[in-house]
């Protein structure tokens, strides 16, 4: 299972969605249709970024000869969706296309049949964690990968749900319970707190949802506004 990130701040969300497809920026090194081997995209990637940092470039090729040569008709494909807090889950459907001035300047495409939708709060810790890496295209672990494919066929209960009506009065409680060690570290302004409490009182419920003896303690230097 493939993650393709919907473009900064995932703004091709409902367009993938709508259009049924997925698809990448790189413009500068063009149509790869005519490209048969992952051996030719060395030196064109070289042409087009080689005044990029050696680890950036790196990590643009890898990406790019995935989407090109290793992604197959039938893989399934997520993407996140964040305005709704789910994972778009599909199955591509086209090999690679190239298809200029398209929406976002993102020309490197893959048609994708998509299949449903998972809930982001559904997913255990350790598949959130997995498929949060910054990377534009990635593959997914074999666990992380069976875990949305059972969510999406309902055959996994979901691991936990958390209620975002909740959040504003957890918030506040959780900033009575919680004394602050040092106010000066963050500017006032900052929301980091809210992160910061979520974070603790999230993890520790889930620690006794999963019925461990040891008790963590998190302690965080943020001040909050």
């Amino acid at each position: 299972m493939w993650m393709v990130r919907a473009g900064r701040n995932a703004f091709l969300a409902q367009e993938f969605e709508e259009k049924g497809y997925v698809a990448l920026v790189w413009n500068e090194i063009g149509d790869l249709t005519l490209i048969k081997s992952p051996k030719e995209l060395p030196k064109l990637h070289e042409e087009a970024y080689g005044k990029e940092k050696i680890g950036k470039q790196r990590m643009s090729l890898g990406q790019i000869t995935r989407f090109r040569f290793e992604m197959k008709i039938g893989d399934r494909v997520i993407t996140y969706y964040p305005e709704f807090r789910v994972y778009l889950v599909g199955e591509i459907s086209s090999d690679y296309q190239y298809q200029k001035n398209s929406p976002g300047d993102h020309n490197h495409i893959r048609e994708v049949n998509w299949l449903g939708r998972v809930k982001r709060d559904s997913l255990s810790v350790a598949t959130r964690n997995t498929i949060g890496a910054i990377m534009t295209l990635f593959l997914l672990s074999d666990s992380a990968a069976t875990e949305i494919n059972d969510l999406l066929e309902g055959k996994k209960t979901p691991f936990l749900t958390i209620d975002n009506d909740d959040s504003e009065s957890e918030i506040e409680n959780l900033k009575k319970e919680y004394p602050l060690k040092n106010k000066q570290s963050v500017r006032a302004k900052d929301w980091l707190i809210v992160a910061c409490y979520c974070a603790s009182w999230y993890l520790n419920d889930l620690s006794k949802a999963q019925g461990n003896k040891r008790t963590v303690k998190y302690e965080f230097a943020c001040q909050y506004p």
